[in-house]
């Protein structure tokens, strides 16, 4: 029997930047293994944003909606650092990320627009987009700046306030404010990056950017952390950086427990999937 979800059984913490299988050798939760998970934390809104695709889009919104789950399609995108079509090896290699929403149905499309053309003219090494392809396909879009990878965080952990301010300026232009926000996460077992949360808060409040809370999702269980840095060096070759930090599907609780001093956060994930 399906499961319907009132209002007041709504979750104040909504999962947004979720990864599955499909993000291959980097996740490991099969798509309706999280779907389950969403059921069985009590919570009524669920994103998958797989790195760089939309492979399990479909099979996503089926397992979701089957499951009284509200689904949300989105991208773990990565960005190139000129053009996309710029792959100049010593510089072009590096890339930022940006997880992309689609807020109804034209949003939805333009996700489609941005990923084909992330790997049909942009592909080096990675399936990249840019800002020009954001101006172009930006409607019905909501974009979370990652807290690990995006183009702020890496500015502000090169101690470039000024340039942090001045890229996220350039996502508001591009999405309209009140579509951007800033996403913060709490990973104590990651060297400095505690330290680089409390300068995206502070960017946050000076800018007037609203902070959403995410746990950047690659596995359900914390057991399940060997299994998946095991599949990471098949990948990469060699150890995880943030081999001992807790990348799992965390319930509502502990979401609170994490973001009380900035319990915005918490609630703008609920925002965002309302």
């Amino acid at each position: 029997m399906e499961k319907v979800y009132t209002e007041s059984m709504a979750s104040r913490f909504v999962h947004l930047h979720t990864h599955s299988h499909y993000s291959f050798l980097q996740a490991l939760p099969k798509v309706e293994e999280l779907v389950e998970k969403a059921r069985k934390e009590n919570m009524d809104a669920l994103a998958l944003t797989d790195a760089g695709n939309m492979h399990g889009a479909i099979e996503f919104y089926k397992a979701a909606a089957n499951a009284g789950v509200k689904p949300i399609l989105g991208v773990d995108a990565y960005l190139a650092p000129r053009a996309r079509l710029e792959k100049d090896p010593t510089i072009d290699a590096k890339r930022s990320r940006i997880v992309l929403l689609a807020e109804n149905n034209e949003g939805y499309k333009n996700l489609l627009a941005l990923v084909t053309k992330s790997w049909t003219e942009g592909f080096f090494e990675r399936p990249r987009m840019d800002k020009e392809l954001l101006r172009e396909h930006h409607a019905g879009v909501i974009a979370l700046l990652p807290s690990f990878s995006s183009d702020i965080s890496q500015l502000l952990r090169a101690g470039d306030e000024d340039g942090a301010a001045a890229a996220l300026a350039e996502f508001k232009n591009i999405f309209a404010p009140e579509n951007v926000f800033l996403e913060l996460t709490h990973h104590s077992h990651v060297a400095g990056h505690e330290t680089l949360m409390q300068k995206v808060i502070t960017l946050a409040r000076s800018s007037g950017t609203p902070l959403v809370g995410q746990q950047d999702v690659y596995y359900l269980e914390p057991d399940d952390r060997e299994a998946t840095e095991i599949m990471r060096r098949i990948r990469q070759g060699s150890r995880g950086r943030n081999e001992d930090e807790n990348f799992s599907f965390i319930g509502e609780h502990a979401a609170e427990e994490l973001f009380k001093e900035t319990p915005e956060a918490v609630m703008n994930s609920r925002h965002i999937a309302d």
